[in-house]
């Protein structure tokens, strides 16, 4: 079972914020430190989604750990059942960064979001969940949410914070007049380290690269 599995149940101040998506559907951004539940909030928000029969997609930006798509890539994915994680959606659309960490990719990746979000637009989904990447804390990095932000163009920025970590991307916000909702991490979250953060690519690499293998395999069967 994925470490993104559901385990818990949402805290209350997460459930109001899923009622009113409910009520004003629209692109929900999530955006974190490391460890701060980013995943786990998109996973509770899409199976709250899903029981209500909304039509939903989840847009993956977390080129390091990337459940919609391998390592490295961006990735557009339909909520089509209930998930026990965000791997078990299939990718409709990818995007290529070429690197595990965001840092020095900014403008592939903001041209990526860029791209995966028209093809998010043709879907004409309800409500488009947002997971991005917990690299928030140099100028570089607050300079790539803000241009993710811009390209966008949320309904709902969702910050989660363990305690003030996200001060600087918040000012910013506050500056250029965009709100957000704050929202405590969870404190069940659990912190990983670096070695089961590469485990997790390895096995994300190996999960599609099978993937991709029986594709080509059942198009083969196919055209005989």
């Amino acid at each position: 079972m994925s470490d993104y599995s559901i385990k818990i149940l949402p805290p209350p101040a997460w459930l109001y914020v899923f009622s009113r998506i409910i009520r004003e559907p629209g692109k929900v951004m999530v955006i974190g430190d490391v460890d701060a539940g980013k995943t786990t909030f998109c996973l509770m928000l899409a199976n709250f989604l899903f029981s209500k029969k909304m039509n939903i997609g989840v847009l993956d930006l977390d080129v390091g750990q990337s459940h919609i798509g391998p390592p490295t890539m961006l990735g557009l994915g339909k909520v089509s059942s209930r998930l026990n994680n965000l791997e078990e959606i299939k990718p409709i659309a990818t995007y290529d960064v070429g690197s595990e960490s965001p840092a020095g990719f900014a403008e592939i990746i903001v041209n990526g979001t860029e791209f995966l979000m028209a093809e998010a637009e043709k879907r004409k989904f309800e409500v488009v969940i947002i997971d991005t990447t917990g690299y928030i804390r140099t100028d570089e990095a607050v300079n790539l949410k803000l241009d993710k932000i811009r390209t966008i163009e949320p309904d709902y920025v969702i910050l989660l914070e363990k305690e003030n970590e996200l001060h600087e991307l918040k000012k910013c916000l506050e500056d250029a007049g965009v709100s957000f909702i704050r929202l405590t991490a969870t404190a069940e979250t659990r912190e990983r380290d670096l070695e089961e953060r590469a485990k997790f690519r390895r096995r994300s690499w190996s999960r599609h690269l099978v993937y991709t293998l029986r594709r080509i395999l059942n198009k083969r069967v196919d055209k005989n």
